[in-house]
């Protein structure tokens, strides 16, 4: 039913929670998955010249660490027998996700929540509310555990 599955990723805790029910789904599908990480461009810094690095290289360097993420999940998944990939993309979370979903033509979309409600919500927007409307296949969202 699902041959490419999509799971953006913001390497918080919930996510980790994301990726065990997408791992699980692929492999009883025989599925791919593609990993998503979307970086949100620095807008601006302030800061003293010479103590804070520039806005690139901070960039940079989160780049690089996204990516060292992205692949301990690649290594991951590939031990667990599943077919996983993984990109980076740049801008706004919610239209990257529904851009790549378009692009890779995947089937389902398996994202996280991270349940914010009243003021943070109004304030942040829901990324997984966005997605849910604009992608063009189904996404199933995974909430996460509640606190006890």
């Amino acid at each position: 039913m699902y041959q490419t599955i999509l799971v953006p990723t913001d390497f918080s805790e919930p996510s980790e929670r994301v990726w065990q029910h997408a791992a699980a789904l692929a492999k009883l599908c025989g599925a791919r998955l593609m990993l998503l990480y979307v970086a949100e461009p620095v807008m601006s810094h302030y800061g003293v010249v010479g103590l804070i690095p520039s806005v690139t290289e901070l960039e940079a360097q989160h780049d690089i660490a996204s990516r060292l993420k992205l692949k301990e999940l690649v290594d991951s998944g590939k031990e667990q027998g599943v077919k996983v990939e993984s990109r980076v993309a740049q801008g706004k979370p919610w239209r990257a996700i529904v851009e790549t979903a378009q692009e890779i033509g995947a089937d389902l979309v398996v994202m996280g929540t991270h349940g914010r409600t009243g003021l943070s919500y109004e304030a942040i927007g829901s990324t997984a509310e966005r997605v849910v409307q604009g992608a063009p296949c189904p996404v199933l969202v995974v909430r996460p555990k509640k606190k006890s």
